[in-house]
């Protein structure tokens, strides 16, 4: 009766709370808005450091996160948003309302000169077999290549379009970020669109790859000396999950299901490591030997994206 009693006047006190955030047994429910409070921050990556639990707000900037084995409210939440610095806050210390302070930006000026249109294209796979693909948990991560800075990208400074390859079977949402990026120090240097570019991927019944191009001209980026990295943020969203069941040979051929989040990534194998992952507040390299390598050569599958540059 007493249980009975306080799952009631919990449920009594739940329109009072309306959208801030609750932190119950089972899940912890919030909003994420801007520092003044006035605008909600739509498509932040949320997860809880150290575990694989995570998700995306959607575009109320509200979200919801089942944690039915976490009960340790020593853990703390990490949110990561464009134009937003990345916020930290520990479990026991969530208030009401969670608001991110903005990042300040410098607006480099851009000088435009008279001339004939030139085009030059990095990681071209318009002709290139690829074969397999990359599938993500519920933990929110980008993937990206990395682009090396050369000499010759001079001629052709200016990104113009960047194409992304999945082989997804339905549609997926997803968020394309870009980056000025130091490998030595594994960090990306500065964030170069300092908004959302939301983009749908294709879906393909027989899971081929399929290529959307995004046209990122009117932002005026200048490929970086420091290197670029393009890259997939994935939306721990409803629209993109789907479901796997595979079979565990070691086990009696006992079967397990997994929930995934598209979009599936389109592999490109390459002699070196293009390859960067950004999880749980870090940035790290993702050397993945492609099963096509030999003891003589080896090869790595990286993300399948190309950049269009232009003058």
């Amino acid at each position: 009766m007493r249980n009975n009693f306080r799952a009631f006047l919990f449920i009594l006190l739940l329109p009072f709370l309306g959208i801030d955030t609750v932190i119950g047994q089972n899940a912890i429910e919030g909003r994420i808005v801007s520092q003044n409070g006035n605008s909600p921050i739509p498509y932040a990556n949320i997860w809880i450091i150290g575990t694989n639990y995570g998700t995306t707000s959607n575009e109320n900037g509200q979200f919801r996160m089942d944690i039915d084995k976490l009960k340790d409210e020593a853990y703390s939440l990490k949110i990561s948003s464009i134009g937003n610095l990345d916020t930290t806050i520990r479990l026991s210390e969530l208030g009401k309302l969670i608001k991110l302070r903005s990042r300040n930006y410098e607006l480099s000026e851009v000088k435009v000169f008279p001339q004939k249109k030139k085009e030059m294209i990095l990681n071209d796979l318009r002709k290139e077999k690829l074969v397999g693909g990359f599938m993500e948990d519920s933990v929110p991560k980008i993937s990206g290549y990395l682009f090396d800075y050369q000499p010759e990208y001079s001629e052709c400074p200016y990104l113009k379009k960047i194409r992304v390859y999945t082989c997804s079977l339905n549609r997926s949402k997803f968020n394309l970020r870009i980056y000025s990026f130091d490998a030595k120090a594994k960090r990306p240097i500065d964030e170069l669109v300092h908004e959302n570019i939301l983009v749908q991927s294709k879906g393909s019944f027989l899971m081929l790859p399929k290529c959307v191009e995004i046209d990122v001209s009117k932002y005026k980026i200048k490929f970086p000396k420091e290197g670029l990295l393009v890259g997939v943020e994935y939306l721990i969203i409803p629209e993109n999950r789907y479901t796997i069941t595979y079979t565990i040979k070691d086990k009696k051929d006992k079967k397990r299901r997994m929930t995934c989040y598209g979009p599936d990534l389109s592999a490109c194998s390459r002699s070196e490591c293009m390859y960067w992952k950004y999880e749980s507040g870090e940035w790290f390299p993702f050397p993945l030997k492609t099963y096509r390598s030999t003891d003589r050569e080896h090869r790595y599958d990286n993300p399948a994206v190309s950049v269009v540059l232009m003058n």
